[in-house]
């Protein structure tokens, strides 16, 4: 199930897991990268009351991803018991952002490009028959496991949530490069 992860990173469509691959690949990454982006206490209460989507936000989801494409490289070797080099370091975006005191921090120009790519094709992701249809079947999945709690956030919470994410894109105007 991994090398299904490492490939779509490698040919950087990570951003269609919802409808391309497998059921499987696709609770996978829900599993391992989006129950991330919530609390534990959210994500227990919620887990069979909502759909993935009511329970994070585009921008949360497009970071997740984008996390996952970054450090991937680093994780694999770390898991391979091999130590990293901090000044040769594998992440993809980061460790190449903005001079401060010396080094590098945050995100590179191209990362922050390569966020933009994954929000927008997220939020189309979303709209997708197979994308709604798999996350109905995991809200199925979750509800009949028993693990779930009554939701007790006050009605209309998520719907605020939604109307206040905005999207977010930059460019390169957005920075000073010293």
């Amino acid at each position: 199930m991994l090398k299904y992860i490492k490939e779509r990173l490698d040919k950087q469509s990570i951003e269609k897991y919802r409808t391309e691959g497998t059921y499987t690949e696709f609770k996978m990454i829900v599993n391992l990268c989006l129950k991330s982006m919530v609390s534990v206490k959210h994500w227990k209460r919620n887990k069979g009351q909502l759909e993935i989507s009511g329970m994070v936000t585009v921008a949360d989801e497009a970071l997740a991803l984008l996390v996952l494409e970054n450090n991937i490289e680093e994780w694999i070797e770390k898991a391979k018991g091999n130590n990293i080099d901090k000044n040769n370091r594998l992440t993809k975006y980061t460790n190449k952002g903005i001079r401060h005191n010396g080094t590098r921090k945050g995100w590179c120009l191209e990362g922050l490009k390569r966020f933009n790519t994954i929000f927008k094709e997220i939020k189309l992701e979303r709209d997708k028959e197979t994308s709604r249809d798999r996350e109905a079947k995991l809200l199925q999945e979750w509800g009949s496991d028993g693990s779930s709690n009554n939701r007790t956030e006050p009605e209309g919470q998520m719907e605020a949530m939604e109307t206040a994410e905005e999207e977010i894109f930059v460019s390169e105007s957005d920075f000073n490069y010293e």
